[in-house]
């Protein structure tokens, strides 16, 4: 059993040596985990990453062939889930880049110590480790497809440009958590750039927004997008939906207006960190505020009859079995 206090002598001390580590291609039979500290393996992460296997995402493996223990294994401190799906992949005797550390032997130097140490640096990588965001990931995907022209995020890319709508390299706090015109929200909007060839759901949803709401507060909020887009799609194709109403409703109300009311009515503020409930929230309460812009009364019931906000939540295929009937 380590002590705290052993763990504390080895975080205030230069645990590497300053020979660091070699390279080395290790057979994977001969990579061992230790229980003590390593998690468990994760079967569906591991199939997923053998289903889009990549050598450049897989880089290399840190380990630890230990001096105190007469094995020969080399102890994996990370890289265990990319390891286990080269060996789904290529089997057990397949060998692996890996960079095996190296301690400093006036600190580690018995088998407790050593444990402690690999113990330590198994926690320091992946406490430290800082998870890529979806902005992040977004460009080294976007400049890959580039190549070909194609692909869900240069299409974004390209769309958004072309609407007068930045994508910036870095997210930056503005308003709370958005900066009017930038669309960081790039789950949201690659999903909206699915739901129609060529994106033209994420089209129209920007040229709207641009035409009335251009520099407005919250205008590219996840849930401002969704919502929007959610809208256009349900409704698009029937007598419902046109333009002359969208420029009244959106000349009339503000995305503040449109938020406010999908936080009193329609329970946003519940569902914060949920962007397709937010999303959801917010299409009803532009619902509300549509159905103000047709202008005769019996037109607007005949209209919320026909066409209610329950077709905000129909799938794709319960929206196409409406719109033939």
């Amino acid at each position: 059993m380590v002590t705290k206090n052993k763990r504390k002598e080895l975080d205030d001390k230069t645990i590497l040596s300053e020979e660091f580590g070699e390279f080395k291609m290790i057979p994977i039979s001969d990579l061992e985990i230790e229980t003590d500290y390593q998690r468990k393996d994760k079967p569906k992460h591991i199939e997923i990453i053998s289903k889009s296997f990549d050598w450049a995402a897989f880089g290399t493996l840190i380990v630890h062939q230990r001096q105190y223990t007469n094995d020969n294994k080399y102890y994996v401190l990370d890289g265990q889930q990319r390891m286990e799906a080269v060996a789904k992949l290529y089997g057990r005797d397949f060998k692996v880049p890996c960079i095996n550390i190296k301690f400093n032997g006036d600190i580690v130097s018995d088998h407790t110590t050593e444990k402690v140490a690999e113990s330590f640096i198994f926690n320091k990588i992946n406490v430290g480790r800082k998870n890529l965001t979806t902005l992040e990931k977004f460009f080294p995907r976007k400049n890959a497809q580039k190549l070909t022209g194609k692909g869900v995020s240069i299409g974004v890319w390209n769309i958004s440009n072309e609407c007068g709508f930045i994508i910036p390299r870095y997210a930056t706090k503005d308003q709370g958590r958005y900066k009017n015109n930038e669309v960081t929200a790039i789950a949201t909007i690659e999903t909206m750039h699915e739901r129609k060839p060529e994106g033209q759901l994420y089209r129209e949803t920007l040229e709207y927004i641009g035409k009335h709401w251009s520099n407005m507060a919250f205008n590219t909020r996840s849930e401002t997008l969704y919502g929007i887009s959610n809208f256009l799609f349900a409704y698009s194709d029937t007598p419902f939906l046109t333009t002359e109403r969208m420029d009244k409703t959106m000349s009339t109300y503000s995305p503040v207006d449109v938020q406010r009311e999908a936080e009193e009515n329609h329970g946003a503020k519940l569902l914060r960190g949920n962007w397709r409930g937010t999303g959801l929230a917010f299409a009803k309460a532009f619902y509300d505020f549509y159905v103000k812009s047709i202008r005769k009364t019996d037109e607007r019931e005949k209209a919320t009859e026909n066409f209610g906000r329950h077709w905000l939540e129909m799938t794709a295929k319960e929206l196409r079995n409406n719109k033939e009937k």
